[in-house]
């Protein structure tokens, strides 16, 4: 009798300690997979991120900034006489002049059209006002004025030739203004200014001659800035 009992108590033992085993185990197969998920949450979530990544290198990259500019591409213009303020004499008929050979000989699929108040009972002179641009670009054909100010004169040693100077140094200052006729607005304002005086070759033995190159150069920088900004029309290039 004692016998059966002891068995019996025995067996009660051996299935607690299997239940117990049971549970511990269920507890650690749980926990490992609930750490599997953290896991794999954390796996989605850099995949994401790099299958953003490979999206977006798939979208077509941007034109790139120094792409070549459309602008207006005026193909008539007109050139306005530029206010002088300097004390050169006759300086803005001379910067005109010059502005309209320079910007002739580099743009030479453009018509440019010198428009003079003297010849032209209409325009006064002076600065044209934005609300006449477009009856004066009407009555000239013309997609577009410039007028501009001559604003300064520079020469290092006072006039040249000079004997304190074998290098002649001098700069100009020099606004521009482009307007468009068919609204007559304001399309932008171009200004030279160079900080320091350029240094020229001593073979320029006159005044005139100095300053008919000094204008020029500051012309060609003008140009150069509005060409970059596709001002004026030029045909397309065949590679």
């Amino acid at each position: 009798m004692r016998m059966k009992q002891l068995i019996s108590n025995i067996s009660v033992v051996v299935v607690a300690l299997l239940l117990t085993i049971s549970g511990v185990v269920a507890n650690d197969s749980a926990s490992g997979r609930n750490g599997n998920a953290s896991v794999d949450a954390e796996s989605v979530t850099d995949a994401e991120a790099e299958g953003g990544d490979d999206i977006g290198a798939q979208v077509p990259p941007a034109e790139e900034s120094n792409a070549e500019p459309r602008g207006p591409r005026f193909r008539s213009v007109g050139i306005l006489p530029v206010q002088n303020e300097t004390r050169v004499m006759h300086g803005g008929e001379q910067v005109m002049r010059i502005l309209l050979g320079r910007l002739e000989r580099k743009f030479r699929d453009v018509k440019f059209v010198r428009i003079d108040p003297e010849e032209d009972e209409s325009y006064p002179g002076g600065p044209i006002l934005l609300t006449e641009a477009k009856r004066l670009g009407e009555k000239h054909q013309v997609d577009a004025l410039i007028d501009g100010t001559f604003l300064g004169y520079e020469v290092s040693g006072g006039t040249w030739p000079s004997r304190a100077t074998i290098y002649p140094e001098a700069r100009a200052i020099i606004r521009l203004r482009v307007i468009r006729t068919s609204d007559g607005t304001l399309f932008k304002y171009y200004t030279h200014k160079p900080k320091k005086m350029k240094t020229y070759s001593p073979s320029i033995r006159t005044e005139r001659e100095l300053f008919g190159r000094v204008v020029r150069d500051a012309i060609d920088e003008l140009a150069k800035q509005m060409k970059q900004d596709g001002v004026f029309w030029e045909p397309e290039r065949k590679e």
